[in-house]
C-alpha cells in the first residue's frame, strides 16, 4: 500500500508471481497482469452509500424510497457486469432536486478499481402562461418598453395505475395512490405517487411541482399603424455540481528465461559394479551333473590385459551352462550358458548372451552401458523383466523360506507358482539347467542378433551328454521349460526406475519451471522457487545427491535430493521438494535479475539391481567384434550434472488518472411568438391569444430553445435592475 499523493486514495497493489516453463537450449517469455485497487476508506464516499453499522461500513445493496415532510429521497443500486452506480435523488417542496451519483469499478475480488462521485443540485422554473397587451400591476416595466412579470404554473397530477386493491374500510391496500405536497402554508405545491403494498407505502416518484416562470410582453407600434406584441416565456435552470473520479491500473509484469544444455561431468567407477554371484560354478571337468542338469564346460584363460583403456575383458572362462540345449530353426543343439567377465582388479562378472549369433572373442575388451542407452536394442522393458526376473544361479541364502535371495532357483520357482504357471509340485522339479535354459532362451527371443528367430512356442532342443553326444530331452522336461519360457517372454515389460539406472545429462533438468514471486524488501533480488524435471528418480534409501545454487560465483542455496540429512542443517542444505510426478521443487531462492544462475547436482548414485549390457568395440585387435553380453547387479557412480539459466523481470508500474472539478451554470430554456393587430381588433377580440391558442387573425410564429451560463448572466443581471 502506498499514497499516491497528497489529499488522494490510498492504492494497493499486488504484483503476481510469473512462472516461465523453460527446456536446454531453449527461452520464454511470461506477462501477467498485475492487480492494484482503491482503499476504500480514503475515498471519500458519500455515507448513505457505505452506512457505518456495526460492523463498520458496508456496502449498500439494494434501493429504497421515503417521504418526509414533501421531502421525496429515492435510492436506486444497478450493477452491470463489474460496475455498480448508486443513484440518490432528493426532491424539496420548492423545486430543488439533488442527484448523487456514485460508480464503482470492482475487479474479481470485489476491490474498487475505478470510481466517480457526482452531485449536483439544480433549481428551475417552467413555462406557460397568460400574455397580456396591457401591463398587470405588478409587471416591472422596461425603460424601452414592455414589461416582465413573474407568474406561478400550479403542478398537473401525474396518472397512477387504475384499479387499485381495497381493504374492508376502502383504503388502498395494494396499488397507487396519488399525494399531495404542501408547504407550510399548506397551499398545494406538488402531487407524489406512492406505491402501497400490503397497506404501507413502499416507494414514492419524483415529486411533480409546480413552477414560476419569467415572462417579458414588448408592444411596439409599426409603419403601417400595426401593433406588434413579442412576448418571450423563459423557464430558468441553476445548477451546481462537483464531481471526483479516479482509476488505478496495475500495468502487468514480464519475465523472460532462458536455459542452456546440460553438461555431465559424473564418472562410473565399473570397479563398484556387482553382478549376481552364481551359488553353483562351473567345474570346468566336461562332466554332467544330471540332478542339476548343468554341463561344466572346460576352458583355457587368457592373461587380463592391462594395457586395454576397458576395464572388462572376457578371458575365455564361462559360468554355468544347461544341458538342455536351445531349438532355432533347423538347429537344436545352442548352447545356454553363462559368461565371466573380468575386471581390472580381479573381480568376475556373470552376464548372460545377448547376440545369438555372434562368437565371443577370448580376450575382448568390453565397455559398460545402461540398457535403455542401447539404440540397438528394441525391447529393453521385456529385456530388463527377464534379466530382474530370471534365474541366475545365486544361492538361497535368506533365513525366511517366503523370501528367497533374488536370483536363486528357489525364488524363480516360487515366481512360477505364484503366477500360475506350474503347480508346487511340478515347481519341485524344476532344475537349474531347465531355469537356465528358459531364462536364456527368453534373453535370446527379444535380443538376439542375425537372421536366426526363436519360436515363441517351442524352444527345447536335444540333451547334451558330453562329447558329441545328444540325446532327447525328457518330455516333461521339455514341456516345463517351454511353459516357462512362454511366461518369460509375456510378462509385462519393466521400466528403469532409481534403483536400476544410472543418471547422465539427459535425465537431469529435462523441464526448469522458474515461478518469480515478490522482490525481497530493501533489495534487488527476487524470491523465486524452482522446479526441476528428471527423468530418474534416485532412491533415497542407497543414494546421497544435492543441488547447489549458484548465482555467478556465489553459492545462494543447497537443496538435498536424497541421502542422509543428519548434518545438513549446519551445512545449511535445505530439502528439495518431491512433487510425485518426477520433478523437485527448491523452494525461496533469492535470485537477482539477469544473473547466470547455475544448479549443480553432485553426489554419489547407488544402483541395486541394475541391467546392463557390455559390448566389445569393433577394433584392430578385434576386427570381427566378440559377443555383446546382458547382466544385473549393483553398482555406483558419482554424480557432477550441471545446467545453466537466467532470466529478467520487468516489473509492472502503477497508473492513477483523477479528476476532481466544480461547475456552476445556469441555463435558460425559451419559448416566444409575436402577432400584430390593430386597436380595433383589439377591442373586438379582447386579450392576445394564450399560448398554443390559434389566432384568427395576424401571424404566430413560434420558436424554442436554450441559451447556456453567459446569456442566462446577462438575463439575469437586466431582470435585478428591472424589477
Amino acid at each position: 500500500m502506498g499514497q499516491t499523493g497528497v489529499g488522494e486514495p490510498d492504492v494497493h497493489t499486488e504484483v503476481p508471481d510469473v512462472t516461465v516453463t523453460l527446456t536446454p537450449g531453449g527461452e520464454e517469455t511470461q506477462r501477467e497482469d498485475a492487480a492494484a485497487w482503491f482503499n476504500e476508506d480514503t475515498l471519500g464516499l458519500p455515507s448513505w452509500v457505505r452506512p457505518t453499522g456495526e460492523a463498520g461500513p458496508e456496502w449498500l445493496t439494494g434501493g429504497s424510497s421515503s417521504e418526509d415532510s414533501g421531502v421525496i429521497t429515492n435510492i436506486l443500486v444497478e450493477t452491470h457486469e463489474h460496475d455498480t452506480t448508486y443513484t440518490r435523488i432528493i426532491s424539496l417542496p420548492d423545486g430543488t432536486v439533488t442527484t448523487e451519483i456514485v460508480t464503482c469499478r470492482r475487479d474479481n475480488q470485489g476491490r474498487i478499481t475505478a470510481y466517480s462521485i457526482q452531485k449536483t443540485r439544480t433549481e428551475s422554473t417552467s413555462v406557460t402562461t397568460t400574455l397580456h397587451s396591457e401591463p398587470p400591476p405588478q409587471a416591472a416595466i422596461h425603460a424601452d418598453g414592455g414589461w416582465t412579470e413573474l407568474e406561478y404554473e400550479p403542478p398537473q397530477p401525474p396518472a397512477v395505475r387504475p384499479d387499485p386493491e381495497l381493504d374492508a374500510q376502502g383504503n388502498i391496500y395494494n396499488g397507487e395512490m396519488l399525494m399531495e405536497i404542501r408547504n407550510e402554508s399548506n397551499n398545494l405545491v406538488g402531487y407524489t405517487v406512492a406505491t402501497i403494498e400490503n397497506g404501507v407505502p413502499v416507494r414514492y416518484s419524483n415529486p411533480v411541482l409546480g413552477r414560476y416562470i419569467a415572462v417579458t410582453t414588448y408592444v411596439e407600434t409599426l409603419e403601417n399603424g400595426l401593433k406588434k406584441l413579442t412576448s418571450t416565456k423563459t423557464t430558468v435552470v441553476r445548477r451546481e455540481s462537483d464531481s471526483k473520479s479516479g482509476s488505478v491500473s496495475g500495468g502487468y509484469r514480464t519475465v523472460t528465461g532462458w536455459m542452456g544444455q546440460v553438461e555431465d561431468g559424473s564418472s562410473f567407477d565399473p570397479g563398484t559394479l556387482t553382478t549376481f554371484l552364481p551359488g553353483v560354478a562351473n567345474a570346468g571337468d566336461g562332466t554332467i551333473i544330471l540332478n542339476k542338469d548343468l554341463y561344466n564346460r572346460p576352458y583355457v584363460l587368457k592373461e587380463y590385459n592391462a594395457s586395454l583403456e576397458q576395464h572388462f575383458q572376457w578371458l575365455g572362462e564361462y559360468g554355468l551352462e544347461s544341458a538342455i540345449r536351445i531349438k532355432a530353426d533347423d538347429v537344436d543343439t545352442w548352447q545356454p550358458h553363462q559368461f565371466v567377465l573380468q575386471g581390472a582388479d580381479g573381480q568376475k562378472y556373470y552376464v548372460y548372451c545377448s547376440d545369438f549369433e555372434v562368437s565371443p572373442a577370448a580376450g575382448a575388451p568390453y565397455n559398460m552401458q545402461r540398457l535403455e542407452d542401447a539404440d540397438f536394442i528394441e525391447h529393453e522393458d521385456k529385456l530388463r523383466a527377464i534379466a530382474l526376473n530370471g534365474y541366475w544361479g545365486v544361492a538361497n541364502t535368506g533365513s525366511d523360506p517366503s523370501t528367497p535371495s533374488t536370483g536363486s532357483l528357489d525364488a524363480f520357482r516360487q515366481m512360477l507358482v505364484e503366477a500360475n504357471i506350474v503347480t508346487l509340485e511340478q515347481s519341485a522339479q524344476i532344475t537349474d539347467g531347465m531355469a537356465l535354459a528358459a531364462t536364456q532362451a527368453a534373453i535370446w527371443y527379444y535380443a538376439n542378433s542375425g537372421s536366426t528367430r526363436l519360436s515363441p512356442d517351442d524352444v527345447v532342443g536335444k540333451y547334451y551328454q558330453g562329447g558329441s553326444l545328444f540325446s532327447v530331452t525328457e518330455a516333461g522336461k521339455k514341456e516345463i521349460v517351454n511353459r516357462i519360457y512362454q511366461y518369460l517372454i509375456g510378462m509385462d515389460g519393466q521400466k528403469a526406475d532409481a534403483g536400476n539406472t544410472l543418471l547422465t545429462k539427459d535425465d537431469f533438468a529435462k523441464e526448469i519451471r522458474l515461478t518469480v514471486h515478490e522482490k525481497e524488501t530493501g533489495t534487488e533480488k527476487y524470491n523465486t522457487d524452482i522446479g526441476v524435471t528428471m527423468t530418474i528418480i534416485p532412491d533415497n534409501t542407497t543414494s546421497s545427491l544435492v543441488v547447489y545454487v549458484m548465482a555467478g560465483a556465489e553459492q545462494v542455496a543447497a537443496f538435498r535430493l536424497c541421502g542422509d540429512a543428519s548434518g545438513d542443517d549446519q551445512k545449511q542444505i535445505g530439502k528439495a521438494v518431491y512433487n510425485g510426478d518426477g520433478s523437485y521443487t527448491l523452494k525461496g531462492v533469492k535470485l537477482a535479475s539477469g544473473i547466470s544462475v547455475t544448479l549443480n547436482l553432485t553426489g554419489t548414485q547407488n544402483l541395486q539391481n541394475g541391467v546392463y549390457l557390455f559390448h566389445c568395440d569393433v577394433s584392430d585387435i578385434f576386427p570381427n567384434g566378440s559377443q555383446t553380453f546382458i547382466g544385473a547387479g549393483s553398482a555406483s557412480q558419482a554424480v557432477d550434472l550441471s545446467i545453466h539459466f537466467g532470466f529478467t523481470v520487468a516489473d509492472p508500474v502503477v497508473t492513477f488518472v483523477s479528476s476532481d472539478t466544480h461547475v456552476e451554470m445556469e441555463e435558460i430554456c425559451w419559448s416566444a411568438y409575436y402577432f400584430t393587430y390593430s386597436e380595433d381588433e383589439k377591442e373586438k377580440y379582447g386579450d392576445v391569444p394564450k399560448t398554443g391558442d390559434h389566432s384568427p387573425i395576424g401571424q404566430i410564429t413560434l420558436a424554442t430553445g436554450a441559451v447556456l451560463s453567459l446569456a442566462a448572466a446577462f438575463f439575469f443581471r437586466r431582470k435585478e435592475e428591472l424589477v
